[in-house]
């Protein structure tokens, strides 16, 4: 994501969001822009984020903000150091292990995708 300003409005059912977020109002569709989490998002695809899950213990694609850009990567948790791996599923992009969690500025969990085929 390159602008943190909404831009257009979708809609869902209430009780389809209140199912997948505790915190319905904190969620926000953001769309995808390139290939670093090939094949799991595709450029273009359309992230729901609950920006209420920032606790980085639980395993799964979490958006961050690097330099002012929204990214998304696959983020897990190493059970005994508490320290993360930080990697994108496109393997030709490098994965960052040993990050210490108060290193990372944490967005929001993506708990859905959707993508035009």
């Amino acid at each position: 994501a390159e602008e943190l300003d909404p831009k257009h409005h979708l809609m869902f059912r209430r009780e389809w969001l209140r199912s997948i977020s505790r915190a319905p109002a904190q969620l926000c569709v953001l769309e995808v822009r390139g290939d670093s989490m090939w094949d799991t998002l595709h450029d273009g695809d359309h992230a729901l984020v609950d920006k209420s899950q920032t606790n980085l213990a639980r395993e799964g694609l979490y958006v961050l903000l690097l330099d002012d850009a929204l990214v998304v990567k696959r983020i897990s948790m190493h059970p005994v150091s508490r320290t993360l791996t930080i990697k994108s599923d496109n393997p030709n992009y490098p994965t960052y292990s040993d990050v210490a969690p108060g290193d990372v500025s944490v967005f929001g969990r993506v708990v859905w995708i959707g993508r035009r085929l």
